[in-house]
């Protein structure tokens, strides 16, 4: 009789823990997702060269050019006729050392040629000069050279200080000064023939 009670209970207490792990068993809703940390990728640090910089280029200046002489005397650059038709009371006399300060002068010591043009009469002179003097030797006489006189000489740039009239062409200058006995259109008419001369 006692055997057959103690197994009633031992039965239901082995029946509760049964039911107990079966619980346990039933299966329950989806799992909330378990966040996870996103492994976040660090930037890769990149070596950039620089460009390296484009050299300015300097800017080059043209080198000076030297005096060169002249191609041509007096007979050349004031032929006789031409000479004759400005004025028949007129010499050609050349000059190796015209007066210091003058445009003939600073031409001669460009390797050029100076003539004077003598008034028979009463010795005033009107000088005739030409040279290629080198590009410093024309720079200074173009910064002095007066106002733009048109000389009607193509191929010519002709300016005027009253007087005196310088006609450049390239490395070339031609010039024509005088003292206030020659005027201005007598200093063009004999710039013009020597120019004529030399083509």
């Amino acid at each position: 009789m006692e055997r057959r009670r103690l197994a009633r209970p031992t039965i239901a207490f082995c029946a509760l823990v049964i039911g107990a792990l079966l619980a346990g068993c039933t299966p329950q809703g989806p799992a909330a997702p378990v966040e996870t940390a996103t492994p976040t990728t660090a930037p890769i640090a990149t070596t950039t060269t620089a460009p390296s910089p484009t050299p300015t280029p300097t800017p080059t200046e043209t080198p000076a050019t030297q005096a060169q002489p002249i191609e041509y005397g007096c007979d050349a650059l004031l032929p006789l006729q031409g000479v004759y038709d400005l004025n028949p009371n007129l010499s050609v006399v050349p000059d190796d050392a015209p007066p210091a300060g003058t445009l003939a002068a600073t031409l001669v010591a460009g390797l050029g040629v100076a003539c004077d043009l003598v008034h028979n009469s009463n010795g005033q002179v009107l000088r005739v000069a030409a040279a290629t003097p080198g590009s410093d030797a024309l720079a200074a006489l173009r910064a002095a050279g007066g106002d733009a006189y048109d000389l009607g000489a193509a191929g010519f740039e002709a300016r005027s200080t009253g007087t005196a009239i310088l006609a450049f062409r390239g490395d070339l200058v031609l010039t024509a000064e005088a003292d206030a006995y020659f005027g201005v259109d007598e200093l063009a008419a004999a710039l013009s023939t020597a120019i004529s001369a030399v083509g």
